[in-house]
C-alpha cells in the first residue's frame, strides 16, 4: 500500500504522507505487536541524483514530496519495528490494465507499433519483480532487517533499457527514440536513481544481477501477462 504517483504526491503532501509514512508505520507497529517480521518496500527517489550507484549509507537527499514521504516512511517504520526489512527497490514487471509498469507501456506500445520516446540522461537499476519477490523471502529466512539496495547491478538510462526489452521481445527499436528530460519543468525527480546492491549480494551470497537476465525471466513468464491483464480494479 504507497502513494506512488509522484505529481499526487507533489500536490496533496498530506495524503502522501498519510499513505507513505503513517500507514507504514500503523502496520510496521502492529506486526511488531505480534512478534511478527516486516518488510517495507521502500524507493529509489531517495536522493538528488547527483551521484551514481549509492549505497545504503549514503544519506538521503530528496528533491520531491515523493521521495521526502517515503524517507519519512523508512525511519518511521524502522522506529515503531527496529528488525523490520527495508527494501529500497526500482521494478517492473507484468500488470494489471489499471496500473502498467515501465515494461508493460513499452511493450504494448510497440505491439501497437506506435513510436515512443524515452530519457537517455535518466539512470536507475530496475529489477524484474519476480526476483525481487523471490529474493525478499530468502532475506526474511535469514532474520535480514535494516536497509538493503533490492536492484539490478546494471545501471543504465531508461532508452537503453526499451532498447534492451525491445530486442528480447523482438520488436523493432526504431519506433524508440531518445530524448533528455528536463528536471526543472513540472514535479522535479532525480537524473540517477541508480543503486548498489553489494549488500544484497554479499547477505544473499550470490551473482551480480545482471539486466540481461531480469529482461529474460520477464519474457519467459510472459504467461502471466494474460493473468494480470485480467486483474480489474475493485474501489
Amino acid at each position: 500500500a504507497a502513494m506512488t504517483n509522484v505529481e499526487s504526491c507533489e500536490s496533496d503532501k498530506r495524503k502522501a504522507l498519510a499513505t507513505n509514512c503513517d500507514l507504514a508505520e500503523t502496520y510496521a507497529k502492529s506486526a511488531r505487536n505480534h512478534g511478527l517480521p516486516f518488510v517495507h518496500i521502500s524507493t529509489d527517489h531517495l536522493f538528488d541524483g547527483s551521484q551514481p550507484m549509492l549505497d545504503e549509507t549514503a544519506p538521503c537527499s530528496p528533491v520531491n514530496n515523493y521521495g521526502f514521504s517515503k524517507w519519512l516512511g523508512e525511519r518511521a517504520v524502522l522506529r515503531a519495528h527496529p528488525q523490520a526489512l527495508v527494501l529500497r527497490v526500482n521494478f517492473f514487471g507484468w500488470g494489471p490494465l489499471y496500473r502498467s509498469s515501465l515494461s508493460d507501456w513499452i511493450l504494448n506500445s510497440l505491439e501497437q507499433k506506435s513510436k515512443i520516446t524515452l530519457y537517455n540522461n535518466v539512470y536507475f537499476t530496475p529489477l524484474y519483480v519476480g526476483d525481487v519477490i523471490s529474493l525478499t523471502h530468502q532475506l526474511v529466512d535469514q532474520d535480514a532487517n535494516g536497509i538493503f539496495n533490492l536492484t539490478s547491478s546494471d545501471r543504465l538510462n531508461k532508452y537503453d533499457f526499451g532498447i534492451k526489452l525491445a530486442k528480447v521481445f523482438n520488436y523493432p527499436t526504431d519506433l524508440i527514440s531518445p530524448s533528455l528530460y528536463d528536471p526543472q519543468q513540472g514535479t522535479p525527480r532525480p537524473l540517477d536513481m541508480s543503486l548498489s546492491n553489494s549488500k544484497a549480494l554479499k547477505a544473499l551470497k550470490i551473482d551480480p544481477l545482471t539486466i540481461n537476465d531480469a529482461l529474460n525471466s520477464l519474457a519467459a513468464n510472459q504467461s502471466l501477462k494474460k493473468a494480470f491483464f485480467n486483474i480489474h480494479q475493485h474501489l
